[in-house]
């Protein structure tokens, strides 16, 4: 989401934008046709970024979290790899990072580059935070503090979306224009798969998360959809990456008492949440065991009602099932829009 706003508001501001790396699109066939005074934004994974060596000109870290510890030895070398995004960069660079993240908001005192903070209210350099109404931002170079967006503009559900847009903002900042910013925020519906809204059946409202790939990001979807007030029916399940579900466990029995399973580590967010509930709570839990998305929609609807929010995320890879997230959630998509009102 944050590696796409930025090259919405470069674009707005009339920059020629070349997107790709992790998001999906390669570049290397587009490598002749990229000019010097063009903007490349590319999104770069632990596994690209491990043995990288490349100048970039603007880093931005949104957050850190362990995951993919199937293939990293350990959550150290998964932040090591990641610090290879600011390594070589010099004090006439860029970094922007979260206030709010404990681990990526230390990584300031290794950088060389111009940190500029989100989430953040206080800093000498260009930063932004968030108050009760607006997206706030304050510069660097003239000093200038506006309110840059009212929160209630913004299209997108979820906390995490005001910080994509503070980051995306931050990281513009020298290229783009207020209006651009604003315009883009103000606009921008996501993109797919990732709280993507597919459609409305029986009154209630079914969204594809499927690059929720482990526990943090379903964590995040699911407080966006309770910040939203939404009841929700959870579908979860994929393969696992070595991940710890503890804290999932915790946050799915704080959403819903409605769960259906399809993929490998079902038995794992299974364990996490019968170990999170109490007396109470497990009184009140419906979860179903599927084999097939086919039959984890048919029971996903049965347990639906209303006003709710039907989602798929996963809380894990796409790989027991999909060649990756996209096909799964494209499949999930088709088969959505295929069911009968």
């Amino acid at each position: 989401t944050t590696t796409t706003l930025i090259s919405l508001m470069l674009r707005q501001a009339g920059h020629k934008v070349y997107i790709g790396g992790n998001i999906g699109t390669p570049l290397l066939d587009q490598i002749e046709n990229i000019r010097s005074g063009d903007q490349v934004v590319v999104e770069l994974s632990s596994f690209q970024l491990m043995d990288m060596e490349a100048k970039i000109h603007t880093a931005v870290v949104t957050n850190v979290a362990p995951n993919h510890l199937n293939y990293h030895l350990d959550y150290a070398e998964y932040c090591a790899a990641k610090k290879n995004i600011f390594r070589l960069q010099s004090e006439s660079d860029i970094l922007v990072l979260n206030a709010a993240n404990a681990e990526s908001s230390s990584w300031a005192g290794e950088s060389k580059a111009r940190v500029r903070f989100f989430n953040c209210d206080k800093s000498e350099a260009a930063h932004s935070w968030l108050d009760n109404k607006f997206i706030e931002l304050k510069t660097c170079a003239d000093d200038l503090e506006i309110a840059l967006l009212a929160r209630d503009e913004v299209l997108l559900p979820g906390r995490f979306n005001l910080d994509n847009i503070q980051a995306a903002v931050l990281a513009t900042l020298d290229s783009a224009g207020f209006e651009d910013m604003q315009q883009v925020a103000k606009s921008f519906r996501g993109v797919q798969h990732r709280l993507e809204w597919i459609r409305r059946l029986d009154g209630a409202d079914w969204y594809n998360s499927s690059i929720d790939t482990s526990p943090d990001r379903t964590l995040k979807t699911l407080e966006a959809l309770r910040e939203q007030g939404r009841d929700i029916v959870l579908i979860a399940g994929g393969k696992d990456k070595n991940s710890n579900y503890e804290k999932l466990g915790q946050a799915i029995v704080k959403s819903t008492s409605r769960i259906v399973f399809v993929g490998a580590n079902a038995p794992l967010i299974e364990a996490s949440i019968l170990a999170a509930a109490g007396a109470e709570e497990l009184a009140e839990l419906e979860i179903r065991h599927c084999d097939s998305y086919g039959e984890a929609i048919a029971s996903a609807r049965e347990l639906s009602v209303p006003g709710d929010a039907v989602v798929l995320s996963p809380a894990g890879t796409s790989f027991d099932h999909f060649r990756h997230f996209e096909e799964r959630g494209n499949i999930f998509r088709q088969l959505v829009l295929a069911e009968k009102a």
